[in-house]
């Protein structure tokens, strides 16, 4: 019951953040679900190639390969609204 849990929570943590990274750069719904796409595929790669050299659970670290995207993307988007 537990593994079912965790498990839930990262998918859900998985499809939350790498929408909410892709609505910093999108204006319409399919912009969000195309770059949301690509933000989880290049996570989950990244994720699972630092996993496995670094030793440590896959699931977290996609995620938190998810949450540093986010971090950058609203950096991102706080430097480009302070220049304009």
């Amino acid at each position: 019951l537990n593994i079912k849990i965790a498990g839930i929570l990262l998918i859900n943590s998985m499809l939350i953040i790498s929408a909410a990274t892709a609505r910093q750069f999108a204006n319409s719904a399919l912009q969000v679900a195309l770059i949301g796409s690509f933000i989880a595929l290049l996570a989950v790669a990244s994720g699972i190639i630092s996993s496995y050299y670094i030793d440590i659970p896959t699931g977290a670290t996609i995620v938190a390969s998810l949450t540093i995207l986010f971090i950058f993307s609203l950096y991102y988007k706080l430097i480009i609204k302070l220049f304009k």
